[in-house]
């Protein structure tokens, strides 16, 4: 696909860069108070993601636990002392919305992070910090304004050791490296051809990233993808691995970076020599960057163009999730 700019998904994941700054200086106009014992972020899908990317990125910084959130309640163990952020990029999501409710019944500190909705409605009226970002976008295209203005959340809650110029420095690097990496997803995509995509994480920050890789391969090009990380992988999934025969038909994506540990690196080597037989192909990508924060958004935007090229290979329009919006016309009828 490379060389067709027609594609609007593909021009939302162009935009990435500038959304993520942009979303970070959004973010800097609210002040949500401290997270004294946990910052919990509370969402589904293509809004919870940021909190997973947060959580990988501030891993070995954060002087408290972050949490992500994705179900109705909450962990028994959050309360006042806890800074819970909702994000609900449409600001309806029922699971948020419950949880958001539940952080207000136990007095938890609270701020929001929407493009409108109810959430944005409700915490407006409670006078709880809310950022709102750009409306109408699919919710997984929003990842650049959400995670963007959770950054500068986490910031001001004093659970992230940042500066406007680290984020800048990430926007830059995705945006110079943004024609590599399509090339780069393009030869990805091919390779791949009609196997079973694996993605396979190696350490904390990779781990949210394998996850989004997962999600976007789902509905951008509606094909099935699997995730796990190492190395948990090894004492449990290694002994599954060709079972049943389709996963024989598998192609591996690794996802390394700086903070994989040598004994991880070791246990991956060992593991593509036991199971040889076992899956198609297997690639192994490094994150680029300095900064944690640049290497986990390096991985992030080269699994979103795969996801498009993806999606272009097999024929479909990467933005429609029919399934989706049919589950959740059919829970609103209950």
């Amino acid at each position: 696909m490379v060389g067709n700019n027609s594609n609007p998904m593909l021009e939302l994941v162009r935009a990435m860069p500038e959304h993520l700054l942009a979303g970070y200086d959004i973010g800097c106009g609210q002040q949500p108070g401290r997270a004294d014992d946990a910052l919990v972020i509370t969402g589904m899908g293509g809004s919870a993601i940021s909190g997973a990317l947060l959580a990988g990125v501030a891993a070995d910084s954060s002087p408290v636990p972050i949490l992500c959130s994705r179900d109705y309640d909450l962990p028994a163990a959050v309360g006042r002392r806890s800074l819970v952020i909702a994000i609900s990029y449409s600001g309806n999501t029922e699971e948020t919305l419950s949880g958001f409710n539940v952080a207000r019944k136990r007095g938890c500190r609270l701020a929001v992070i929407t493009s409108g909705g109810r959430l944005a409605a409700e915490a407006a009226r409670a006078r709880i910090p809310v950022v709102i970002v750009p409306t109408g976008l699919p919710p997984r295209a929003a990842l650049g304004f959400l995670f963007g203005s959770l950054l500068a959340l986490a910031r001001s809650a004093r659970v992230l050791r940042l500066t406007r110029k680290t984020v800048i420095a990430a926007s830059t690097l995705l945006a110079t490296r943004y024609e590599t990496w399509r090339r780069k997803a393009g030869r990805l995509a091919r390779a791949l051809g009609d196997n079973l995509p694996v993605v396979y994480a190696t350490s904390r920050l990779s781990e949210p990233v394998a996850e989004r890789w997962r999600c976007q391969i789902n509905e951008n090009a509606k094909l099935l993808c699997h995730s796990s990380i190492l190395p948990e992988h090894n004492h449990n999934e290694i002994v599954g691995m060709g079972a049943p025969y389709a996963m024989r038909s598998s192609h591996l994506f690794t996802l390394v970076d700086d903070s994989t540990h040598s004994r991880t690196r070791l246990r991956l080597k060992h593991l593509l020599g036991i199971t040889r037989g076992t899956y198609r192909k297997a690639t192994i990508l490094a994150a680029e960057g300095e900064s944690r924060l640049e290497q986990a958004l390096s991985l992030v935007l080269l699994g979103d163009l795969l996801s498009i090229e993806l999606a272009a290979s097999r024929e479909v329009d990467p933005l429609p999730v029919t399934r989706i919006e049919e589950l959740k016309r059919r829970m609103a009828r209950n």
